[in-house]
């Protein structure tokens, strides 16, 4: 089947709240309000982000991993044996992934950190974790206690098993419309009634959530713009981003008062968001219901219409 190349989307990444240690990968420290685009992140084809205490990582399509932000304990992975590291990284940089032979480690499937985390934890395609960050309570798993690794470095106690998931801690607000009281049992969101939620992330003090028909939605502490209004108002309910409607939202992740989103740019044809697929697709099911009712036969279709979205690829059909 033939694939139009001019409709592929390049996927990017963009960042707003704090950016005191350079976290957002926009090459400074200034403090951003609304979603601001990553301009090291282009033509890099990201396909997954995580956030850690003022720590970005983003994993791209070809299983290399760049990092940015705090990194005073190494958590960013950049670094060499035995040579002095820096202390904040402003832009996204390649995280060196090596075996203990110094070979090439192969490509990365996973990278995670977690809210409040100084530390990075990695997955190749073959299973193998690999940490590098702070270790002052052993969280890296390396058999040790204080010693930090700035180089991601392979976890002997999983040698022989093939690591498929990985989840640090996190925490976040609840966005039912009121400030101060918590609940000890889970309560429905109001705010998303007769919406379908797709993705979720979550900090100390703000949340962020993506709905099936492609729209962005934060609420929560505000401090430093980590919401993405363009202020610094708390929401105590969902409030949906403007300059995200419509688009796809492909991943977003929470560092403790910044947010990072992995974001379509689209060429070619508009991309459905997925509660318009969904309804074309219950609509094309009670079509062929029909049918078979009243014995009538498919007719035969052929591709007329390739598009390129988040791996796959969706054809438009017509009768021949």
């Amino acid at each position: 089947m033939d694939v139009d190349v001019n409709r592929f989307q390049e996927r990017e990444l963009y960042g707003f709240g704090q950016n005191a240690c350079g976290e957002l990968g926009l090459g400074d420290t200034l403090e951003r309000h609304t979603p601001t685009l990553s301009q090291t992140s282009r033509g890099k084809d990201i396909v997954d982000v995580t956030a850690g205490n003022e720590l970005t990582a983003v994993l791209t399509n070809t299983g290399e991993v760049y990092s940015c932000g705090y990194n005073c304990e190494g958590q960013c992975g950049i670094g060499e044996i035995d040579e002095t590291v820096p202390e904040t990284v402003p832009s996204l940089t390649k995280v060196n992934l090596r075996e203990p032979s110094f070979r090439p480690a192969g490509r990365v499937s996973l990278v995670h950190s977690g809210n409040g985390c100084e530390h990075l934890v990695l997955v190749t395609e073959e299973g193998k974790l690999q940490t590098c960050g702070r270790n002052d309570s052993g969280q890296l798993g390396h058999g040790e206690v204080g010693k930090g690794y700035s180089l991601p470095r392979p976890v002997a106690g999983f040698a022989g098993y093939r690591v498929t998931k990985v989840k640090l801690s996190g925490w976040g607000q609840l966005g039912h419309g009121e400030v101060g009281k918590g609940y000890s049992l889970p309560r429905p969101v109001a705010g998303f009634a007769g919406y379908r939620v797709t993705k979720v992330a979550c900090s100390y003090s703000h949340t962020v959530v993506v709905t099936d028909d492609d729209r962005t939605w934060t609420f929560g502490g505000n401090d430093y713009g980590q919401l993405g209004h363009g202020d610094r108002s708390s929401r105590s309910a969902p409030a949906a981003l403007a300059c995200f409607q419509g688009l796809g939202v492909l991943s977003v992740a929470c560092g403790v008062y910044h947010t990072v989103c992995c974001r379509e740019t689209r060429f070619g044809r508009q991309r459905e968001s997925e509660r318009e697929r969904g309804q074309r697709e219950r609509k094309r099911e009670r079509a062929r219901g029909r049918a078979n009712r009243h014995g009538h036969r498919h007719k035969r279709t052929k591709d007329n219409l390739c598009v390129c979205m988040n791996r796959e690829v969706s054809c438009s059909s017509r009768p021949r």
